[in-house]
């Protein structure tokens, strides 16, 4: 019998060895292996990986450099997408490029030759000299004292610092907040021809330096200190060594975490949701220092971001669930103590600057993708992006509304208004953003005086609406069943935008793939649970590594914006695979609780040893495969579930037997696809017309954000009304997908708009902290108020000035927004965000005042221009 048991458990084990965990047209996932074409990554042992990998051009890297010219460093040249090309042809170690000029397409012959190599030989070194026609620049700074640039926005000659090189290929860039600092890729004009030049050197390596070598990992760091993971799947144990190892390489020299092997920064949102993931509990003191290191002023710090980051973007409130986690934890109840002040402080003020109308959703960008034109119509700038509300930063909103209430539970305090603050923000999640026919949550509500939805599926933010709850059981299967999912994994968000290079768009990001993956195994989703394996762990085994991004067409890491290795969220998104999947870890406040769930194709045996827990430590071994656990032994007496008290101490040994059943099989696995182009609207007389988008089958045109009707014309008569109306129209292409709206169009009788001078006062918070302004309207109604003004202490795209102020009027309290519009460039003008108030008819008394609830991230420079205000009735 013995004999018969060994044979049948060797064959048993070898089958398993042979058959994919999953498999498709581009490549397979194996027990101990990653076969891709003719790339392999094998496990040796669980503390070594090889792999073959050398990149997406095995000879060298690409002959074909994509690049821009940028105005003080900035991506000001030319739209997202439109880069320039040229082909790379070396000749006894120096190339240089054709003449190009600033804001022009390319020169003739500048691109790929037919039949020319794509490649160059990684053990060639050349230099190569860029070059810019400048003068175009220089005659209108000297003819009109400014340029205008290509989205019409002025540069003036005062405030010209150089040209900058960004690009695709090493030693090129395209991080714009970096390239400014970056002095050897400014051009210079040394002999005064209005011709700019930079010679740089390139030193062409493939991912490693020949092909065919072997690439290989070797544990090197004691790992001691983690829980130790034991499986009868060698991927699984390998992937997880590799991470933990990844993770002690992120821990800076004052205790914190770095965001990656290239950014040493300690970043609220990469931190805080790496620590939701799984570093709470291996890591808590690096990641308190972490989180202490994101507070200034007793409140959370939002990082630079678009328009000058807060309350543009918004979604620092992240940093309160990572809090929460280390607390659950932990059960220290001095930490408690500790964040308890910071969130409430930063919530309070969030409550007045952030739900601004009476929609019950906070504003603000998407949660993560803090790249305007990777995540939104071109159209949209600061200030419409903090319009807009999105899925994963209101879910962010309302579950740290709920941390609030549950902390001033414990220490006793009436949680009421946050409690109910948090319920109410559920209940507007899910009516104004649920897309029924799609059977998942929509992208976010955009727009101006009017907001629609877009109908894209988040990623990140359809898991967390699971994680946390808002979404209820029905919903949340829907969500993973239905939620767009390439072969490589699951795009930030679904169809892709055209004409954008990948990152956020066209782009997998591992991290949020793991919470994916998470809230699939929550609905015990078997099909989608087991993708979400293979896409965590291809890249990871081929890269040796946990990369940042990757190109949803390719998956592979070369093409993307940015990158880097051992990024910590993916690391830490790696380790969940393991604690929150398979042992289905979660801390609560009143103790912790396993719920496991082991796909069929990675069935057999887990063991989880030196798991902390408060005073406790777990022992957990799991036998089979199911959904969720047959039998569980506790330290040898039986029990139903895994239930583990927060008052626990000691060592408990947990014995978990799988109940042999499958979970779902469904999950919507779809090729990757891009939405038609927006349309560009204009408006004349009566007749509005728009850009012919050549892949449109129809269009759709929405007056007031509300869909009228479907035409297959581009032009559409509408007449101007004594109150605003707005018109947008969006392609619907032969598959359905559909465009962004375009930008809205004002269709209101001149005579019908008031303008009230304000003399162009500058305001900051030392100047003109009030201002006081009376005004005449003829009949009572809903009104739009919006104020043209300037913003010149920072660029559009990051930094921390966006100036904000309340603005009063007949006791009606809103927040006001005006974020930077250029670094230095305080003529260039545009509208804030619109205020809408119910008045009524007769005279009116607006001010605008500046106080301790409208400090931006900055806390010092808070400053702008107001140049008028516009009234334009709604109804």
């Amino acid at each position: 019998m013995k004999i018969y048991l060994f044979i049948i458990t060797f064959i048993s084990s070898q089958f398993f060895a042979q058959s994919a965990i999953y498999e498709n047209n581009s490549y397979s996932l194996f027990h101990d292996r990653v076969v891709e074409g003719e790339k392999e990554a094998v496990v040796i042992s669980p503390r070594e990986i090889t792999t073959n990998y050398v990149g997406a051009l095995a000879d060298g890297f690409d002959r074909l450099v994509k690049f821009k010219f940028a105005l003080n460093g900035a991506d000001n040249e030319r739209p997202s997408g439109m880069d320039h090309e040229v082909y790379l042809n070396p000749k006894d170690g120096y190339f240089e490029t054709p003449l190009f000029i600033f804001g022009q397409p390319d020169p003739v012959g500048s691109g790929l030759p037919q039949g020319k190599e794509h490649s160059i030989r990684p053990d060639q070194k050349f230099n190569v000299k860029f070059r810019v026609d400048m003068r175009n620049v220089l005659r209108e700074f000297e003819e009109k004292g400014y340029y205008t640039l290509y989205n019409g926005e002025k540069l003036n000659k005062s405030e010209f610092k150089g040209v900058f090189l960004a690009g695709s290929t090493t030693p090129l860039i395209w991080d714009f907040d970096q390239l400014p600092k970056m002095k050897n890729l400014e051009l210079s004009d040394a002999d005064g021809d209005g011709i700019f030049e930079v010679t740089l050197d390139f030193v062409p390596t493939s991912y490693r330096s020949v092909k065919g070598e072997i690439g290989v990992w070797k544990l090197k760091k004691d790992v001691s200190q983690f829980p130790q993971l034991k499986s009868t799947v060698p991927i699984v144990e390998a992937m997880y060594n590799l991470s933990l190892e990844e993770l002690l390489e992120n821990v800076r020299p004052d205790g914190a975490f770095m965001a990656g092997a290239k950014w040493n920064g300690v970043w609220t949102r990469d931190i805080s949701y790496s620590i939701v993931l799984s570093l709470a509990s291996i890591m808590p003191d690096a990641s308190k220092v972490s989180l202490m290191a994101k507070v200034k002023d007793g409140m959370i710090i939002q990082d630079t971001g678009t328009g000058g980051s807060y309350p543009v973007s918004s979604d620092r409130m992240t940093w309160a669930l990572a809090a929460w986690e280390i607390y659950k934890s932990t059960g220290d109840l001095n930490w408690l103590q500790t964040i308890y002040p910071v969130i409430k402080k930063s919530v309070d003020q969030d409550l007045q600057t952030l739900y601004n109308e009476d929609v019950s959703l906070a504003s603000g960008e998407s949660s993560f993708l803090d790249w305007r034109e990777q995540s939104y119509p071109e159209w949209m700038d600061p200030k419409d992006i903090y319009i807009s509300k999105n899925l994963g930063t209101n879910i962010v909103h309302f579950a740290t509304l709920d941390i609030l209430a549950n902390i001033e539970e414990i220490f006793g305090y009436d949680s009421e208004k946050y409690q109910s603050l948090s319920d109410k923000l559920r209940e507007e999640i899910n009516r104004q953003l649920w897309v029924e026919e799609k059977g998942y949550y929509g992208q976010y509500l955009y727009g101006r005086n009017y907001l629609s939805l877009s109908p894209k599926s988040e990623t990140l933010g359809e898991a967390l609406s699971i994680l946390y709850e808002v979404a209820d059981q029905e919903r949340a299967e829907r969500i993973v069943k239905n939620t767009p999912v390439t072969e490589y994994g699951s795009p930030c968000f679904y169809p892709q935008i055209p004409g954008i290079p990948p990152y956020h768009n066209n782009g997998i990001w591992p991290f949020v793939q793991a919470y994916h993956t998470w809230a699939a195994a929550k609905v015990k989703n078997e099909a989608s649970v087991v993708h979400g394996f293979a896409s965590i762990y291809r890249p990871a085994m081929l890269y040796l590594t946990n990369k940042e991004n990757f190109v949803a067409e390719s998956g592979d890491f070369n093409g993307t914006q940015i990158n880097s290795n051992r990024q910590l969220w993916s690391v830490a998104g790696n380790i969940a695979l393991v604690h929150r999947v398979l042992f289905g870890m979660e801390a609560t406040a009143d103790g912790i609780t396993l719920d496991p769930f082991i796909p069929e194709a990675i069935g057999g045996e887990y063991s989880l040893t030196n798991y902390r827990y408060h005073k406790a430590i777990l022992n957990i071994k799991i036998t089979g495969f199911g959904t969720s656990p047959e039998s569980v032994l506790i330290n040898n007496v039986k029990h139903e579930n895994v239930i583990i008290p927060n008052e626990a101490e000691g060592v408990y040994d947990i014995v978990i037997n799988m109940n042999g059943s499958n979970g779902a099989d469904e999950y919507n696995l779809v090729e990757n696809r891009f939405s038609p182009e927006t349309p560009d609207v204009n408006f004349s007389g009566s007749l509005v017309t728009w850009s012919k988008v050549p892949s449109a089958k129809k269009y759709k045109v929405y007056i007031n954000g509300e869909f009228k009707e479907s035409i297959s014309t581009n032009e559409f008569n509408y007449e101007k009304d004594t109150s605003l109306k707005t018109f947008q129209v969006k392609a619907v292409d032969q598959y359905g997908f559909e465009s962004f709206l375009s930008e809205p169009i004002h269709l209101i009788e001149e005579t019908k708009v008031q303008i009230v001078d304000t003399d162009n006062t500058k305001i900051s918070p030392n100047k003109n902290t009030k201002l006081e302004f009376n005004f005449d309207i003829d009949e009572a109604g809903t009104y739009a108020i919006d104020f043209y003004y300037g913003n010149g202490t920072g660029p559009i795209n990051t930094d921390n000035n966006c100036a904000i102020r309340t603005v009063m009027l007949n006791g009606q309290s809103k927040t006001l927004i005006l974020p930077q519009r250029g670094t230095g460039d305080w003529k260039d003008r545009g509208y804030s965000n619109p205020l809408h108030f119910s008045l009524k008819a007769g005279e009116q008394n607006l001010l605008i005042e500046y106080s301790d609830i409208n400090i931006n991230m900055d806390g010092e420079i808070n400053e702008a221009v107001i140049e008028h205000f516009r009234i334009m009735k709604l109804d």
